[in-house]
């Protein structure tokens, strides 16, 4: 195998593939087939028949961790190599798991606010910015805000207008939950528990 590559640093969920670049000579018989596979034995290995270009090996079924793809390359002889390894990457299919800490569930808000809470997750750059939603009947909206900081596992989103849910002085009760995507675009559909604000502009 004379070129063998994936792109360092990937994370990547199981529902798309890893590109390997790849070129590969035999100088007295010429190559018959080249094989890839994320076991080193080259069990369950894919097949192609050119010599060079790319691959999109896919990785439906493997589970989270620290992954490679080895190539091992067959002449027209019916000799084999060596497998090689090809680099790493990490395979990621668990979201993140988002809790809002501040205000408690349940408390009476107005105007202007700000939320807080904790991420987890394995892969998780600190430039992401979270989205945030309310209950609207039965569909979730997107509600503005102007700014949100992530350090380590901890986030605050700030500037939340209340009276764009809620202008008048009849309280009402809304459900929200915030959403992060991390590095292998994986999403929390929920919160770890549910959370309820209620909005009261009558309130100091």
């Amino acid at each position: 195998v004379e070129k063998l590559f994936i792109e360092p640093s990937q994370v990547l969920n199981s529902s798309g593939p890893v590109v390997v670049t790849y070129s590969a000579s035999d100088k007295l018989s010429g190559v018959k087939s080249v094989e890839f596979s994320t076991d080193s034995n080259m069990k369950d290995a894919k097949s192609v028949e050119e010599n060079s270009g790319t691959y999109a090996y896919p990785l439906a079924g493997l589970s989270d961790g620290e992954r490679t793809v080895y190539v091992r390359v067959t002449d027209n002889a019916g000799n084999k190599s060596e497998s090689v390894s090809s680099g790493s990457f990490i395979v990621d299919n668990t979201s993140p798991k988002v809790t809002v800490t501040s205000p408690a569930s349940g408390s009476v808000v107005n105007k202007t606010i700000s939320l807080s809470g904790t991420v987890v997750d394995n892969n998780l750059t600190k430039n992401k910015t979270p989205v945030l939603l309310y209950l609207d009947g039965a569909e979730w909206k997107t509600l503005a805000f102007t700014s949100s900081t992530l350090d380590g596992q901890n986030w605050t989103i700030s500037g939340i207008d209340t009276t764009k849910l809620n202008n008048s002085t009849d309280l009402k009760e809304f459900e929200f939950k915030v959403q992060f995507t991390d590095d292998a675009g994986n999403v929390n559909e929920s919160l770890s528990s549910a959370y309820k604000l209620k909005v009261d502009q009558n309130t100091d």
